[in-house]
């Protein structure tokens, strides 16, 4: 309807982790090219983060991310590497895909490594 063309898999950028809450809020769209649909009041463009970030790669499950979320955290920690903001995920296959096949990207924005103690 805005002339949009899809450039890319859909995304999700988590904005805010509460986990007392046990829940996230997230930013979802894809990106595009062409012209940037300013006039609808749903439409709003975003950016991924830039910079050093650690990625990951999900299949299967939407449900069991949180043990490739764990797998991540623990490589981090074992790495000293540390986050510098929320993750972001990367749908590579659409709805339709079988669950268990599904292939998702977890990244993480990193500051860089802290040198190994002496």
């Amino acid at each position: 309807a805005n002339g949009l063309t899809r450039a890319g898999p859909r995304l999700a950028v988590t904005e805010a982790i509460d986990a007392k809450a046990n829940s996230f809020s997230f930013r979802a769209g894809a990106p595009f090219s062409g012209p940037a649909a300013l006039s609808d009041p749903r439409v709003r463009v975003g950016k991924t983060p830039s910079g050093l970030a650690v990625r990951a790669i999900h299949i299967g499950p939407y449900d069991t991310m949180k043990d490739t979320y764990a797998r991540l955290d623990a490589y981090m920690r074992a790495h000293r590497i540390r986050a510098s903001g929320g993750p972001w995920e990367v749908y590579l296959d659409g709805p339709g895909q079988d669950p268990a096949a599904a292939r998702t990207e977890i990244w993480f924005p990193v500051q860089p490594r802290d040198p190994a103690p002496q």
